[in-house]
């Protein structure tokens, strides 16, 4: 079965309708995603980790004042395992996007796993009688994943609820919390990727989370096989 996402190094790891996130230097990187563009992925997203640690030292080293050579160099290295570090995060979240779970159960048993993790109770109802194609699973289980992660970080809400149903060709999902509102896409809690998230597989987006809550995050994806 064809997983919605992937960490690739060549255009062979990739199979069509893929997310696709490569980890490439220079002419390397480059190559990578043209091939894996030819393949047929989508959302080709590049990753330098050579210039991503480069600029990583240049932003640390901009903002701390060393009293000599050793200590600028001891910073560096410091940037150099920190921009490791977050490497590895990002490569561990692209493998995450798609759990085994998922692909072998489907949604409601992977959405069921997602709640039970969370700090607040999550009222989860998932109605889908037949499986979508796989990317529009993976792109469902993002959605709902990330939107609950936005509510326990940012909207001080006790409870949640989470709807996914399968009408027609049609895959609605619904997140919704009791906290504060006031979410808003363009101040960076996540929620612009999740839109383009959506659109990438020509589904919709919408957020309405007036000041005071309630937030309620609505997407719908094509589904037909």
């Amino acid at each position: 079965m064809t997983t919605g996402f992937c960490s690739a190094t060549k255009a062979g790891d990739v199979r069509p309708g893929e997310t696709v996130v490569i980890f490439g230097t220079g002419g390397v990187g480059i190559n990578a995603v043209q091939g894996a563009r030819y393949a047929g992925g989508k959302n080709v997203i590049a990753i330098d980790p050579v210039e991503y640690k480069r600029e990583q030292a240049m932003e640390f080293g901009a903002t701390h004042a060393f009293a000599g050579p050793e200590e600028a160099h001891q910073a560096i290295a410091e940037a150099h395992e920190e921009a490791k570090a977050a490497l590895a995060e990002l490569r561990n979240l692209v493998r995450g996007l798609h759990p085994p779970v998922l692909e072998d159960r489907g949604l409601d048993a992977a959405l069921s796993g997602v709640a039970a993790r969370l700090p607040i109770p999550v009222r989860l109802t998932v109605n889908v009688p037949r499986r979508p194609p796989p990317t529009i699973e993976a792109v469902a289980y993002f959605v709902v994943s990330e939107g609950l992660t936005n509510i326990t970080k940012h909207s001080q809400a006790s409870q949640a609820e989470v709807f996914v149903e399968q009408a027609g060709d049609r895959l609605h999902i619904i997140v919704t919390d009791d906290g504060v509102g006031g979410a808003d896409p363009d101040r960076g809690t996540g929620l612009a990727g999740l839109a383009r998230r959506a659109e990438s597989v020509d589904g919709t987006f919408e957020i309405a989370s007036p000041p005071g809550g309630p937030t309620l995050l609505t997407v719908d994806l094509p589904c037909a096989r």
